[in-house]
């Protein structure tokens, strides 16, 4: 999945294990990491043209990733 101006990070099946607290979850399909408000934006834009199912996670990075 590419996103015309996506400045952040889009990766195929990222197991979600990676971004649980119990280290849990099987892989996503397209895992996207938006840098700022305009990149989440234009996700959000592209999820709804498409018609794509999307579940949010939302937080903050650790420090040391």
């Amino acid at each position: 999945m590419e996103i015309a101006g996506f400045k952040g990070e889009i990766r195929q099946q990222e197991p979600m294990s990676r971004h649980t607290s119990y280290a849990i979850g099987g892989p996503a399909d397209v895992f996207a990491v938006p840098v700022d408000r305009d990149d989440l934006a234009a996700l959000l834009r592209e999820i709804r043209e498409k018609g794509l199912k999307a579940a949010l996670e939302l937080g903050r990075k650790k420090k040391n990733q």
